[in-house]
């Protein structure tokens, strides 16, 4: 229940002192509705005025209701509906949402007394309300439409009601647009830019004016019309020009011209052009029309002019915001940046749409901007970022982290750019806002604690022009960081998405069936990240573990293999973490005695994917291992998700062998491939475990460590960060296809290492995963085939292969793995 029904609902126990059915009753309600829906509602100057317009409407409906007049009742319903629509709140969309739901329940009230026409006005402000919502779903479009089609046939045709809907039916259009692309999306606007004129010149001839917030409106989808037009002659230009494009090329430029000319433009290496196209180039191409020139021009001259006179709080904060985009569009300049800033604080109470405007203002006005200017409209937009994300639910807050997928990373860089390091943390801490959930899971350490040592905390972030390091420790006043110019954000695109076909990204090579150039591409990648890992062995202090926060397109590369890898390494331990305040601040080791219990699962021939060869012998050989060392060990072989299930909420230590799926889409969707079904990361919350034994989950399989950057990007959401999510103190999983051979190899050799150990944590899981990595790149075919052997699995190396040769050496086998953590 809103804070508007509260005080509703406070109003309808006010008693009156009189008979509500007498002529005092009905005076006394008349009075009420009134003083609420004439007097407080239209000039509300607040909050506090909107709560004393609902307790005045809920004593009103008291008395209605004594009186059994269900045509009161109705308005009294409708008149909350715009007061809860109006209320400002740290959640405007379930504010919207509920408005709306009152106001279609009025309009059928209504209906039932066959007040058509009635029913039709609050059915048009039930579509405006849900038009006002900041995400706009196709099932809130489909009732819009619906509500202004009962309206159009109810209401007289030209009359001021009807200049109402029609204004309504062009933003509806407006959202409808969004859903289109090109030539459709262009032509959509443009008919809803003539229905929001159609409509406010209904208005003005009956009202004798226009209100401001229809002409911001008006202002705003306009913005739009000229957007949506340069993004459809950019993709004109590029269908154009198609035969002068890589051949690779064509078939994507001919089904998405626009997202190529995209690409085109901020990073042509990325699709193997060496640089954008002269015929590409929007400032000598592409420029406003003296139409739109001339129509931006009558917005912004009838915004000045009715700003001056408007009484109506939310319609002046947007109608000064869209009067400044404007005269920015026109007149860009440091003058109109500031216009932006100063229209900006209008929002201060609407932390989504403060947030938004802030962000607007940030990534548009880069080259105009003076430090004393742009700092602290960066702060601004953190601290609104951090009112939305404490103020709602996990399931409130997710739809709004996922419409800014990348706005507090390019925030935090911004603020690195200027040295502010701690602030840039602390902004990359809060962008992480669903991974607070981790600390419901149980309090480490597990059997053996010992104190924290105090590790440093490596934030990697990027932006489009660099990478930032950042560096913070407990003993240290501030974080210490660096900017690398030489890796970029276009950079990494190229390193992870490009697909041309000289170098293609090593994404690409995963999900485009190019899998043939993934050793090339883990090369390059490796290559590039030298300059990092050696800065980060440079920033953090040699006795202290490094606990790494790889942020957007840094958590798809192996950042952990590359500083183990580097020659300046001489840290304790790397873990990868998805954020400082998801981590526990103690140590967790696992002593090796008859406490210890490990569960290996295989699933080597599941339904629909390809049958591998080695999971079963891998858990095998770990088993033999373990028990050799005289420790608790089972298996289970061609495992259903039961089987899965039961070993990771009993075993300390539970070791998957098999297929793993990625979705990049719906990250929640990637999953385990067992025998009878898949265990997503959804269903892996099941495994909630409650105890503090719950040490290690190991997973020898495809990808299983690589989180979506597309969305919820923030989250680290994968399957091996979902087993810590589960309440698993330690991870291992990989960042791309494994080998069956490697992946067998790497794990069975990792659990020797671990065995002849008396205890485990990070440090000897973090040393432990780089003797492996070592020892690969190094081991012979006869190596090779004596360890194998040793351990019961068979293996014919090729009969060419000589037996000084080493099959593993390639850093696609060895570099795939790493270890993640939600503890020291």
């Amino acid at each position: 229940m809103t804070e508007v029904e509260q005080e509703f609902e406070r109003g309808t126990r006010k008693s009156t002192g009189r008979n509500p059915r007498s002529r005092h009753g009905y005076e006394t309600m008349a009075r009420y509705c009134n003083e609420a829906r004439s007097l407080l509602l239209p000039s509300a100057r607040g909050n506090q005025d909107l709560l004393k317009a609902a307790f005045k409407l809920g004593a009103a409906q008291r008395i209605a209701l004594a009186r059994h007049d269900q045509a009161t009742v109705a308005s009294i319903l409708a008149s909350l509906g715009k007061a809860i629509s109006d209320y400002v709140t740290e959640d405007t969309d379930l504010a919207k949402a509920r408005a709306a739901s009152l106001l279609e329940e009025a309009a059928g009230q209504y209906r039932e007394l066959d007040n058509m026409r009635t029913a039709a006005i609050v059915y048009t402000n039930a579509a405006s309300v849900i038009l006002d919502q900041s995400r706009i779903r196709d099932s809130d479009l489909q009732n819009a439409a619906t509500f202004l089609d009962f309206s159009f046939e109810h209401k007289e045709e030209n009359s001021l009601d009807w200049g109402y809907s029609q204004f309504t039916a062009g933003r509806l259009g407006c959202q409808m647009a969004y859903r289109q692309h090109g030539a459709d999306r262009v032509r959509m606007l443009a008919e809803a830019v003539t229905n929001i004129l159609d409509g406010l010149r209904l208005l003005r001839a009956h009202q004798g004016d226009t209100p401001v917030g229809g002409i911001a409106e008006l202002g705003r989808v306009v913005l739009e019309l000229i957007d949506a037009d340069r993004h459809a002659q950019t993709g004109a230009l590029i269908l154009a020009h198609i035969d002068d494009l890589p051949a690779s090329l064509y078939n994507r430029a001919s089904n998405a011209p626009e997202s190529i000319a995209g690409l085109l433009q901020s990073n042509p290496v990325a699709i193997g052009v060496d640089q954008t196209p002269v015929w590409l180039d929007l400032d000598a191409s592409i420029s406003l029309s003296p139409q739109h020139v001339t129509m931006l021009e009558e917005v912004a001259r009838e915004l000045e002019r009715l700003l001056d006179v408007s009484s109506e709080r939310h319609q002046l904060a947007h109608g000064r915001w869209y009067r400044a985009r404007i005269e920015f569009l026109l007149h860009r300049s440091r003058t109109t940046l500031q216009g932006l800033i100063s229209a900006l604080h209008d929002f201060d109470t609407d932390p989504e749409r403060y947030f938004g405007c802030a962000y607007f203002i940030i990534k548009n006005g880069q080259d105009l901007f003076e430090p004393e200017t742009e700092v602290p409209v960066l702060r601004a937009a953190v601290s609104a970022f951090n009112r939305v994300s404490t103020a709602r639910s996990s399931e409130r807050l997710e739809p709004f982290l996922r419409s800014q997928p990348v706005q507090m990373r390019f925030i935090a860089g911004q603020l690195s750019e200027y040295g502010l390091w701690d602030e840039a943390i602390e902004t990359l801490e809060a962008s992480r806002a669903l991974i607070h959930e981790l600390t419901d899971t149980p309090d480490l350490p597990s059997h053996d604690a010992t104190a924290h040592r105090g590790p440093s905390w490596v934030y990697l972030n990027h932006s489009p022009v660099a990478t930032y390091i950042a560096v913070a420790r407990e003993e240290w006043d501030r974080a210490r960081g660096i900017r690398l110019n030489a890796l970029a954000g276009r950079n990494l695109v190229q390193l992870t998405n490009s697909f041309a076909d000289s170098a293609p990204g090593l994404v690409t090579v995963q999900t485009t069936g190019m899998s043939a150039h993934l050793e090339t591409a883990v090369v390059a990648t490796l290559e590039s990240l030298r300059a990092v890992a050696e800065q980060i062995c440079r920033l953090a202090p040699a006795a202290s573990g490094i606990c790494l926060v790889a942020c957007g397109l840094f958590s798809q590369l192996p950042v952990s293999a590359a500083v183990l890898d580097h020659p300046d390494y001489r840290h304790p331990f790397i873990s990868v973490v998805s954020s400082r305040h998801a981590t526990s601040s103690s140590t967790s080791r696992l002593i090796l005695d008859d406490r210890f219990s490990y569960h290996g699962v295989s699933a080597m021939n599941p339904p629909h994917a390809s049958q591998l060869r080695y999971p079963d012998a891998e858990v095998s050989a770990v088993q033999e291992i373990l028990r050799t060392a005289g420790l608790h060990a089972d298996t289970k072989h061609e495992a259903c998700v039961q089987d899965l299930t039961t070993a990771a909420r009993t075993s300390s230590v539970v070791h998957f062998s098999g297929h793993s799926s990625v979705d990049h889409l719906d990250p929640r969707r990637s999953a385990l491939i067992l025998t009878d079904a898949d265990v997503t990361v959804q269903s892996m919350s099941g495994w909630k475990r409650t105890d503090p034994g719950a040490f290690l989950a190991a997973f020898s399989s495809c990808s299983s460590g690589v989180p979506s950057t597309l969305v919820l990007g923030d989250e680290a959401i994968s399957v091996n960060a979902a087993a810590l999510k589960a309440g698993f103190a330690f991870s291992v999983g990989s960042l791309w296809q494994v080998n069956d051979l490697a992946g067998m190899a790497f794990m069975v050799r990792f659990f020797q290492e671990v065995a002849v150990l008396e205890a485990l944590g990070a440090e000897e899981l973090s040393s432990r995963l780089r003797t492996v990595q070592l020892w690969m790149r190094s081991v012979t075919v006869q190596e090779l085939e004596r360890f194998l052997h040793e351990h019961g699995v068979r293996w014919a190396p090729p009969a060419t292969a000589p037996l000084d040769a080493r099959p593993l050496q390639s850093a696609r086998y060895w570099a795939a793995f790493y270890l993640s953590s939600r503890t020291m």
